[in-house]
């Protein structure tokens, strides 16, 4: 049995006749008055406001209903989700709502403000050393081109993060050299909702500078920079390759990563498929390097685009069949114009 004090504040608010809200309060209105009628009149800064009048206010201002209905009328850019059926407006709760539109509005008055700045900053603990990494749209996971201590083994890793910003993995393939260049899109592969990664990777071109390379007298061809263009004396060969994760499967893992310990992850996930799945590749000899890899849906297809040096573009489906190649006719002068 509840019991409180005379003077106590929640005695005098709930149970004392003579403290009761006066017949002008909006506090004797229904709460389905206050939620679909007055509630519908306020934009997001007022419920924010408003939240912090008082314990009733506050509950009523986390009703699912009230930032779903802000959500269909807001009139800033909404960040990307991912294309499952979790986050979907009918099946997002009050908290996931919130936050997508916090951070809608907050990042856009931030980035049209005359001098954008960083809120926040965070690290992790990625247990590799990260040679590049790119978000996927959404923010829920990260994928990273990374290279074990050594420098010896390269990886492509998915990381998964939560509410609370912690970062952890949750699949990785091999690489064979340095990948760089990702470029990573939610797309539909083969009839099935997928996260697809591209990236490019190079290789000596001959037999006998491979060779040379694994007994030490050539250096690792992923020790040469991907970031400026070099001249190097030995050639390389090109290859654009891209992967794909099932979405159906992505979410497993994530919500067994979420619930287990490191260990058991590890044993449970081993029982499913392996998450990456290769798609296609496009390849190129030392005189044509490949750049600028894509990936984006056209017609109907999804296509890996890549830049093939100097004036061509090669399109292949991620369905698979024969590649097209757009010749670009050079413009006379525009390799001295500033772009």
């Amino acid at each position: 049995m509840l019991r409180f004090a005379k003077h106590s504040k929640v005695f005098s608010r709930f149970i004392r006749s003579e403290r009761l809200p006066r017949k002008d309060c909006l506090d004797r209105l229904p709460n389905d008055v206050l939620l679909d009628g007055i509630m519908s009149y306020l934009d997001i800064f007022d419920i924010l406001r408003l939240r912090r009048v008082s314990t009733l206010y506050y509950e009523l201002t986390h009703h699912a209903a009230i930032w779903k209905r802000l959500l269909r009328q807001a009139d800033v850019p909404l960040p990307p989700l991912p294309p499952t059926a979790r986050h979907t407006p009918s099946r997002m709760n009050s908290f996931e709502v919130e936050r997508l539109l916090c951070r809608a509005y907050s990042h856009h008055f931030n980035w049209s403000g005359y001098k954008p700045r960083c809120f926040s900053e965070w690290t992790f603990n990625s247990h590799h050393r990260v040679l590049e990494m790119v978000w996927v749209p959404g923010g829920r996971y990260l994928v990273a081109s990374v290279t074990d201590p050594t420098e010896t083994k390269y990886s492509l890793v998915i990381f998964t993060v939560d509410i609370n910003k912690r970062c952890r993995p949750i699949a990785k393939t091999d690489t064979q050299t340095k990948a760089y260049g990702l470029r990573v899109k939610y797309v539909t592969v083969r009839g099935e909702k997928s996260l697809a990664v591209a990236y490019l990777r190079r290789e000596y071109h001959h037999k006998t500078d491979r060779r040379h390379s694994m007994k030490g007298s050539l250096p690792d061809v992923s020790q040469y920079s991907t970031y400026y263009e070099i001249d190097p004396e030995i050639e390389f060969r090109f290859e654009c390759v891209a992967l794909r994760v099932r979405l159906t499967l992505l979410e497993r893992l994530t919500d067994l990563c979420i619930n287990l310990d490191a260990a058991e992850f590890v044993r449970q996930a081993s029982w499913e498929p392996r998450p990456f799945e290769y798609l296609v590749c496009i390849r190129s000899g030392p005189t044509h390097r490949l750049l600028c890899p894509d990936i984006e849906e056209m017609f109907g297809k999804t296509y890996l685009a890549v830049a093939k040096w100097p004036n061509d573009i090669v399109l292949k489906s991620l369905d698979g069949g024969s590649s097209v190649i757009i010749t670009c006719a050079p413009v006379p002068g525009a390799i001295d114009q500033v772009r």
